[in-house]
């Protein structure tokens, strides 16, 4: 079934959703104002253009777009339309051309995230089930997009010199930062650029 392939893409699509190695006891930047949306500068749509994906940022919610086309018979077709919204053009008497579109959420303010900026970089802070926190990294330049996480053991040793935390191997590995060692962390490149996306409109 030629579904599979949609199926099979989606799964690396999870897979390249790492787990971030380090989580904070407190939203970051600490003693930063929390943003109640998205400025007008960075709103709009974004494309990557290796993975043919779509990055929407409105005011509260950032929202990310997988658009697939596939070769399907009828019966395919039928079962795909009972989960979302396809277009579909004949290509011969037993199959079509299908066209569908799969959303993510990846950030919505509204959920109790929090979002912080400082020096350009706008910080998605997660609230977990451990009521830590989780934090990605949105930059903002030129007109390109670009999110990064900590997702590299080197990130971890970064923080562990930066808090005098001795090393082992618990992850997601927690610290209680300071304001000021996170800014140093940051200025270190401790998050790692996962995707970058260009502004359409």
């Amino acid at each position: 079934m030629k579904r599979l392939s949609f199926v099979f893409f989606f799964a690396l699509i999870l897979f390249a959703c790492q787990k971030p190695l380090a989580n904070f006891t407190e939203p970051q930047p600490t003693n930063t104002k929390n943003l109640s949306a998205f400025p007008k500068k960075i709103k709009g749509t974004y494309h990557n253009y290796e993975s043919g994906s779509d990055l929407i940022i409105e005011d509260q919610l950032i929202l990310l777009k997988f658009h697939f086309e596939d070769t399907l018979n009828q019966k395919e077709i039928l079962q795909l339309e009972k989960e979302q919204e396809i277009a579909s053009s004949k290509l011969n008497d037993s199959l079509f051309i299908a066209k569908y579109t799969s959303t993510d959420t990846v950030f919505d303010l509204k959920k109790g995230n929090l979002v912080r900026k400082w020096k350009g970089h706008y910080f998605l802070n997660f609230q977990n089930e451990e009521t830590n926190w989780e934090v990605k990294k949105l930059t903002y330049k030129n007109s390109i997009v670009s999110i990064s996480d900590i997702v590299e053991e080197e990130s971890l040793l970064k923080l562990d010199e930066i808090t005098e935390t001795p090393n082992d191997t618990i992850r997601p590995k927690i610290y209680n930062l300071t304001r000021k060692q996170f800014k140093e962390f940051v200025k270190q490149n401790g998050f790692s650029e996962q995707n970058s996306y260009i502004k359409q409109k």
